[in-house]
């Protein structure tokens, strides 16, 4: 017994299993590939025969499997807080901290 339910096995269902199809892209969830396969069969069906409302659906869920398919350039967010940040190596700021701490305890601050 299969643990999901059976799409694109009746005629009466396939606005609904393309609904279920484009959602379940939409969120990001696995889709196995016989389903993958048969949503293209049925879409390319859809789209030669179908009424005008089944060809939505169609399409809406192919557009939602190309944005899936298509590669997403990684986003970049600069944010300019007015803060300098250094670039140092650590070390020579830890040196540099433990040179004004020795300073401060001999009482040549200046």
């Amino acid at each position: 017994m299969s643990s999901t339910p059976e799409l694109f096995t009746g005629p009466q269902h396939v606005r609904g299993d393309l609904q279920s199809v484009a959602q379940a892209v939409k969120k990001g969830w696995k889709i196995p590939e016989v389903v993958f396969e048969k949503a293209g069969v049925v879409i390319a069906k859809i789209l030669h025969e179908g009424s005008a409302r089944e060809k939505l659906a169609a399409v809406k869920c192919l557009l939602a499997m190309n944005e899936q398919n298509t590669p997403k350039p990684q986003q970049t967010q600069v944010v300019n807080v007015g803060v300098q940040i250094d670039n140092r190596n650590t070390d020579d700021r830890r040196t540099r901290t433990l040179a004004i701490a020795e300073r401060i305890r001999a009482g040549r601050v200046s």
